[in-house]
């Protein structure tokens, strides 16, 4: 509270280089890549932090300029001037911090009106700052670097209430309290505007509680109900996936559902993902040099692996990889395992009931 951004800098820059970096080894973990050795590559571990917002980022030489001069002195005509080069300044070694230390920084920034001064039949034509933003828009009280330094860059494009047809809320607490949560949920979609590791263009629809956060499960099953109801059967007003069938819910009971079950978390995210699968990546031909082979249905591969697998039992499990891989209670298996195991190149490490193929990891 209180601090200047520059002090806040400097803090930052001596915990990344004079700490993680110069003792390196201290921080080092095994990914889960591998190089030819066929050894996993290590690397600094992961750290990250925010700067909320860059519009409002203030350094004491600048606050000292504020601080002296009343609005409307001369004395302070050289305000944005020098705000505009600090920032500048920290944008260019952030990056290269950040490299050097595998540390992510966060940055926000405001969105406003763009002004053209120059007017008439020979005005240059406006031009966007960023491909899928518009001509009319730019980010306020930033430096151009802000438009292709950072790594990946989402502009928030649409903010809207949740609401249903009859005004209450599209996925309430309970059935009890539709009308009393009307104004909590808020769908918000975020455009990806630059990428430095993929496409660009594409949408992020997030459901948001604004007394609850981020929604994750609620947002994946918007998602798949926005899209045709992939991995979703329904009946009327009860739905279930495609991974849990007999698990069944509707719309006004999936947050309690949701908030009660695991399995049922687990089958929407499977798939969200697979979903995210067939639209991105279908072109995928291999991973690690092992063929991906077909991209299933939601349908073959709940059917093909019923043959072979519990699926309560690959329910229970999580997507992500994390540093204790091997002691975290949930067993790890990826949207790629199961494509993999339903092409009959994958069977997970941890089934020891099941026979390993030449291709299981370790």
């Amino acid at each position: 509270v209180g601090q200047s951004g520059d002090e806040w800098f400097a803090q930052e820059k001596d915990f990344l280089i004079k700490e993680k970096v110069k003792n390196s080894r201290e921080y080092m973990i095994d990914t889960p890549f591998k190089g030819k050795d066929g050894k996993p590559f290590r690397t600094i571990f992961p750290s990250f932090s925010e700067v909320d917002s860059l519009t409002e980022f203030k350094t004491k030489d600048v606050e000292a300029i504020e601080d002296k001069n009343k609005l409307g002195e001369s004395g302070g005509n050289t305000l944005f001037m020098r705000s505009g080069l600090v920032k500048t300044r920290f944008l260019m070694e952030l990056t290269g911090v950040c490299v050097e230390s595998n540390h992510f920084t966060l940055l926000s920034a405001h969105i406003g009106e763009k002004f053209e001064m120059a007017s008439g039949p020979m005005a240059p034509r406006p031009t966007k700052d960023l491909q899928h933003m518009k001509t009319s828009e730019t980010v306020k009280g930033v430096p151009d670097k802000i438009y292709f330094l950072p790594t990946i860059v989402y502009q928030t494009t649409r903010n809207k209430i949740l609401i249903d047809d009859n005004k209450e809320a599209e996925y309430p607490r309970d059935s009890s309290d539709a009308e009393l949560t009307n104004i909590d949920l808020n769908l918000i979609t975020l455009t990806n505007v630059r990428s430095k590791v993929g496409p660009t263009g594409f949408q992020v629809d997030l459901v948001v509680s604004q007394t609850e956060g981020v929604l994750p499960t609620e947002s994946e099953f918007h998602y798949l109900r926005s899209n045709k109801g992939f991995s979703l059967n329904r009946s009327g007003a009860w739905y279930n996936s495609v991974f849990l069938p007999d698990f069944k819910f509707t719309r006004r009971s999936l947050r309690e559902k949701v908030s009660e079950s695991a399995l049922l978390r687990r089958a929407i995210n499977i798939g969200a993902e697979l979903l995210q699968f067939h639209t991105y990546h279908r072109n995928l031909d291999e991973i690690d040099g092992i063929p991906v082979g077909k991209i299933p249905s939601p349908e073959e591969l709940y059917t093909k692996l019923a043959t072979q697998y519990d699926w309560n039992e690959l329910l229970d499990t999580r997507e992500y990889w994390t540093f204790n891989q091997y002691d975290h209670p949930k067993k790890p298996l990826s949207i790629v395992d199961l494509i993999m195991m339903y092409n009959d190149q994958y069977v997970p490490y941890w089934l020891k009931d099941k026979k390993p193929t030449k291709t299981d990891k370790k």
